[in-house]
């Protein structure tokens, strides 16, 4: 990994965390930094526009697996 590259994940994961620790919900801004962490997986050296869509893909599909996850908590169905 290139050392800007795991600035720019940093940065991402960590902005978030501050911003829900200071609005005082940081349950709020460590969801936030998780999704940020499954994005910046998505990270890469490739082309902006590769890299953009396959980032906003990976927003999608982690914003989707959380919703269901939230909508089927405590449901004997999610095991």
């Amino acid at each position: 990994m290139s050392p800007w590259r795991a600035l720019r994940n940093t940065v991402g994961m960590e902005v978030p965390l501050g911003v829900g620790a200071a609005a005082g919900n940081v349950g709020s801004g460590l969801l936030a930094s998780i999704v940020a962490l499954n994005v910046a997986v998505a990270d890469g050296d490739d082309p902006y526009r590769h890299r953009a869509l396959r980032m906003l893909g990976m927003s999608f599909w982690g914003a989707l697996a959380v919703t269901l996850g939230g909508l089927a908590g405590g449901h004997p169905v999610a095991l």
